[in-house]
């Protein structure tokens, strides 16, 4: 299937203490796990502290189809994680100035690509305009709903995503609205 992704686009490369190296397309950085580049994603809870998941496009180029967190993206040039984080939670959700909240910051391992990934988490009871070309469906989910969902492998989450459900089970972030 083709990809709604631009593979001209191009990505912040880095080493593993984050230090800018390069720019590369992201065909090149999705087809080589030399290519360490820049990430993020945006943890979304309402103020009952459900946590938003969005299901990915069938025409993505990594993971169609699958459950994220409520938004993700990747760093371009110029531009900082949580200007990033900003334009990607306009461009997938139609969310503008959403107070950010770092959650924590890792490389993700994905076999044949690697990412320097950044989360954020916010408050947001929504409704929210996604981008049909890069969100098919946002879905809020109850804490032991998708606890639940995620044990029994019910529910085809990205890497990034599983990340996240870890840390909210380990107590990484809060439950409720608020902070």
């Amino acid at each position: 299937m083709k990809t709604t992704d631009d593979q001209q686009e191009l990505f912040v490369v880095v080493d593993e203490q984050d230090n800018i190296l390069a720019y590369k397309t992201r065909a090149e950085c999705h087809a080589s796990r030399e290519h360490l580049h820049r990430s993020i994603g945006v943890i979304i809870q309402n103020s009952q502290g459900d946590m938003l998941l969005q299901q990915r496009s069938s025409t993505k180029d990594l993971f169609p189809n699958y459950w994220a967190v409520a938004c993700g993206g990747h760093v371009s040039p110029n531009e900082d994680y949580i200007v990033a984080a900003q334009r990607e939670l306009q461009e997938e959700l139609g969310i503008n100035h959403l107070a950010l909240h770092f959650v924590a910051k890792r490389i993700m391992d994905f076999g044949n690509e690697r990412e320097m990934d950044t989360f954020f988490r916010a408050i947001d009871n929504g409704p929210f305009s996604f981008n049909t070309t890069e969100v098919q469906n946002v879905k809020f989910f109850r804490r032991d709903e998708l606890m639940r969902l995620h044990d029994q492998k019910a529910l085809n989450i990205t890497p990034e995503c599983a990340f996240v459900l870890q840390l909210w089970r380990e107590g990484s972030f809060a439950d409720k609205g608020g902070e």
